[in-house]
């Protein structure tokens, strides 16, 4: 993970561009390291992250990454990285905010409540 955050080889560099990345970001153990990348990485590396899983946050928010979500929430705080989290979660804010998991008033752990509520 070191070599990763450091932008080590271009094999690691690459792990953060691909489709990897989301694919550990869904799973179920992976998501924890996905969680750990963007606790210990740089801003560099961990906006590619962003920039590489943002298209895919609902399905894996719906799936077992709902962990690395809220991470992903967490550290986004300047309007480059918070915008495209904004940008692909806001075609889905009615369907989430009809929805009995995804309303901000019933469940403070859902997916709205993390991204537009807090």
């Amino acid at each position: 993970m070191r070599a990763i955050c450091n932008f080590g080889t271009s094999a690691d560099r690459g792990c953060l561009y691909s489709s990897e990345i989301v694919s550990l970001a869904s799973d179920w153990l992976g998501n924890t390291v996905v969680q750990i990348l963007f606790e210990k990485c740089s801003s560099v590396p961990q906006f590619a992250m962003l920039e590489t899983i943002t298209p895919h946050l609902v399905v894996n928010g719906i799936h077992n990454g709902t962990w690395a979500a809220q991470k992903i929430f967490e550290h986004a705080q300047i309007p480059k990285e918070v915008r495209p989290i904004v940008q692909n979660l806001r075609v889905y804010a009615l369907p989430f905010l009809l929805d009995r998991f995804g309303n901000c008033g019933s469940d403070p752990d859902s997916v709205v409540a993390h991204s537009f509520c807090e």
